[in-house]
């Protein structure tokens, strides 16, 4: 745990309004090598419930674009641009959005990108995705030398931001750097960009079938700054349990310690989920918020599926709390948060209208 000066700028909580959510179609065969369609189609579904509320704003190479186009041409709150990708991962690639502390300057941090430790090549024009929104938004860009991906990052309200070491002080990502430097330099990093003043490191929870070294987006995600969800395991002897049992306990001492008043919710995780034989990363966690929804994956656990939602009901009073379907798309080893990249909403964007882009 660390606790930093404040900084200027600031990461604002999923659930603070916002102009805009990112996506970026899903193309890649590698990725989804045998239900790309079904994918596509679940992802059809997710950008246009998110345009209810915001635009929707999706990244489509030119082989891509006008097949895009076409299939959200009924709906003027989904705005498809022409920018190359590798795959749909946006949350990792594209840029985080943070705001001046009175909330009139919008900002794109560019963090390094490696493909999670060089795992996935070519990723070369999911490297220039941040550079590019940026651009296209004409807003001011941050390029920061550190591999760091938004899917490692929770924070809420008060400064506060939780991460992995088993993702960010991966050997993949850091080399042959002292990770107690590296952890001192990504501190700095986050107050400096992120104004967080606690930054809480946990060792990490990988869920069967996850290759990010275990995402803190899909194990431990904040639901305002007073709730605190937690994925959890139906059964002792489920493989992801002991892991997930450790993270749930190093939430509980840093919570002892810490003057903050936080509920920890247990989110179970559904039954073993198997798409095309291969069982995939199902965690309720991964979800979005929108300016008027929370969307929650849903994995064909009827009774799973409906228990995420009420529990999540319970501790959501400001909006409306909906499950989607996500298991082709969770095929690629990705959901609803890793797919998406929120766009704060700023007094500039206020003043000069919603439509930039």
């Amino acid at each position: 745990m660390n606790s930093a000066a404040e900084s200027n700028r600031q990461l604002p909580p999923e659930w603070a309004p916002h102009r805009a959510t990112w996506l970026a179609w899903p193309h890649n065969r590698e990725t989804w090598p045998n239900n790309l369609p079904d994918a596509q189609e679940e992802f059809c579904l997710l950008a246009n419930w998110i345009s209810k509320s915001e635009q929707a704003c999706i990244l489509a190479g030119k082989q891509f674009v006008d097949d895009v186009q076409r299939r959200f041409s009924g709906n003027p709150n989904v705005i498809v641009h022409l920018i190359e990708t590798n795959d749909a991962w946006i949350r990792d690639y594209g840029p985080t959005f943070t705001l001046d502390r009175c909330r009139s300057s919008l900002q794109c941090v560019d963090w390094d990108y490696d493909a999670w430790g060089g795992k996935y090549p070519p990723f070369g024009d999911d490297q220039k995705v941040a550079k590019q929104i940026s651009d296209l938004l004409g807003r001011p860009y941050a390029k920061v030398k550190r591999v760091i991906e938004g899917g490692a990052i929770e924070v809420n309200s008060n400064g506060t931001l939780l991460t992995t070491a088993s993702c960010l002080l991966n050997q993949n990502r850091i080399g042959k750097e002292s990770r107690d430097n590296v952890r001192r330099e990504i501190e700095r990093l986050f107050s400096e960009h992120l104004g967080a003043t606690e930054v809480v490191w946990l060792s990490g929870a990988e869920l069967a079938g996850d290759d990010t070294d275990g995402h803190i987006d899909q194990a431990l995600r904040f639901v305002d700054d007073r709730n605190l969800a937690i994925a959890s395991c139906q059964s002792v002897d489920d493989p992801q349990a002991k892991s997930l049992s450790q993270m749930s306990r190093e939430v509980e001492t840093w919570l002892g310690s810490s003057r903050a008043t936080i509920d920890l919710i247990s989110l179970p995780l559904p039954n073993e989920v198997r798409v095309g034989g291969t069982r995939i990363p199902a965690s309720y966690a991964n979800f979005i918020f929108t300016n008027e929804h929370l969307i929650i994956p849903q994995f064909g656990d009827k009774l799973a599926d409906e228990q995420a939602i009420e529990i999540l009901k319970e501790r959501v009073c400001d909006r409306e709390v909906i499950g989607l379907p996500s298991a082709n798309l969770t095929y690629g080893l990705g959901s609803f948060h890793c797919l998406t990249q929120q766009e704060p909403e700023s007094a500039d964007a206020i003043k000069n209208g919603r439509d930039l882009v």
